[in-house]
């Protein structure tokens, strides 16, 4: 297990450098992994990454939320449904903690359950 979710947290750092560069190019996020050529990607468990733009958003009922329900990013989440293959926006959930997620934009990847607000690992 602990392979895959390396696998994962690796996988979502290289989808968050892509965005990045994306964003630095075009001042918006994309609207699909697929803009920059990841949409195939997929986490150990076959499952596609999920990806939200959270910037500029009206109804954040969709984004990643932590145990205050405040959404953990500011442009995008990024973030694998884990092995069971379900999700839920707060990483508090029952579907939710067994997420691999990016939080803090990009201070955080791991496990949502393991996610203290800091940002750090």
């Amino acid at each position: 297990m602990r392979a895959k979710i390396a696998q994962v947290t690796g996988d979502i750092g290289k989808i968050h450098m892509a965005l990045s560069t994306y964003e630095l190019s075009y001042s918006r996020y994309p609207d699909s992994l697929a803009d920059i050529g990841l949409g195939d990607l997929r986490d150990p468990w076959d499952n596609p990454y999920q990806y939200l733009v959270v910037f500029g958003r009206q109804n954040v009922g969709p984004v990643r939320k932590d145990h205050n329900l405040k959404p953990v990013n500011t442009g995008y989440d990024v973030y694998s449904m884990g092995p069971d293959g379900v999700t839920a926006s707060p990483f508090t959930s029952t579907p939710g903690k067994d997420d691999i997620v990016m939080a803090n934009d990009g201070d955080y990847f791991g496990l949502a359950c393991q996610y203290n607000g800091s940002g750090k690992n």
